[in-house]
């Protein structure tokens, strides 16, 4: 009985691996073999010449993969040690699968970078951020952060409308140290980014305020761009800015390697600036810094 609840969970293991973004080849197989060795807690602790073994791969390979993965989210590492005599040598890492709300935190970090970096140029070009220094409140940087960490959490639900799932979750959760109305702004940035144009139903509107809304608005549409300006998840460019010269507004994008090509990521913030140009009522000037 024991046996066909480990093998139960191992196919499990790999089912959930299978459905993982793990970012290239190599990591989505060492993510399956894990699976293939994790016990009912979904963890395993097999070594590093084992994996280098059944992957076909060097070790310093897997070890790379094995930082990426954590990196990621998908996996939490822990050394493990044994005693010998009156010291302790160390064995092979435990590794625990993180079957839980996945976040890619590669991602996340490009768009909270570059959300915060779009939001300091409208701070410098004396935009109305709606933020009123209201001290019951989170302040935009907190919110956008908030957001960007939490934009793509409902994808542990399902991938298809993604954005709606995240909304649940996060206005449903009780996140320690956030009201019951930042929940809920927060929710609804990490559901309009994606879909553009804000819509509340009923409810919503008894806890905000015209700038509330406002407010949610324009702060999704910078979590849009950010998320275009990274659009193949290859961290080809290395900051967005805005700016204000007279009265036309420029978006900078600087290349971290201006030899590679950025044609999708380019394309797709082209097409998705538009909820802020309404917003801002300007078109918004794109200009590619080496």
């Amino acid at each position: 009985m024991e046996r066909n609840k480990g093998i139960n969970m191992s196919f499990e293991a790999m089912r959930w691996a299978s459905e993982q973004q793990a970012g290239a080849s190599i990591n989505k197989l060492l993510l399956l073999l894990l699976g293939n060795y994790a016990d009912q807690n979904y963890e395993c602790f097999p070594s590093i010449g084992k994996l280098a073994k059944m992957a076909e791969a060097s070790e310093s390979t897997i070890r790379r993969s094995l930082r990426d993965l954590e990196a990621r989210g998908l996996i939490k590492i822990n050394e493990r040690f044994q005693a010998y005599g009156d010291k302790h040598r160390q064995t092979s890492n435990t590794y625990i699968l993180q079957t839980g709300c996945q976040i890619d935190t590669h991602q996340a970090e490009q768009v909270l970078k570059h959300s915060l970096s779009l939001y300091k140029g409208l701070e410098d070009s004396k935009v109305d951020t709606y933020d009123d220094d209201d001290d019951s409140l989170l302040s935009n940087r907190e919110l956008l952060r908030a957001g960007s960490q939490l934009h793509e959490c409902g994808k542990f639900i399902s991938q298809q409308r993604f954005h709606h799932h995240s909304f649940y979750i996060i206005s449903n959760s009780r996140l320690l140290g956030f009201s019951q109305k930042e929940r809920l702004i927060i929710g609804l940035i990490a559901r309009f980014w994606r879909k553009g144009t804000l819509r509340l139903i009923r409810e919503d509107y008894k806890f905000l305020s015209a700038r509330d809304v406002d407010r949610i608005q324009l702060l999704s549409s910078l979590i849009r761009i950010a998320v275009a300006g990274n659009r193949t998840r290859k961290g080809l460019i290395d900051n967005l800015y805005l700016s204000k010269i007279k009265s036309d507004f420029y978006l900078h994008i600087k290349l971290k390697n201006p030899k590679i090509p950025i044609r999708v990521d380019f394309q797709k913030i082209e097409t998705e600036k538009s909820v802020l140009e309404k917003i801002l009522q300007k078109d918004v000037h794109l200009e590619v810094l080496s």
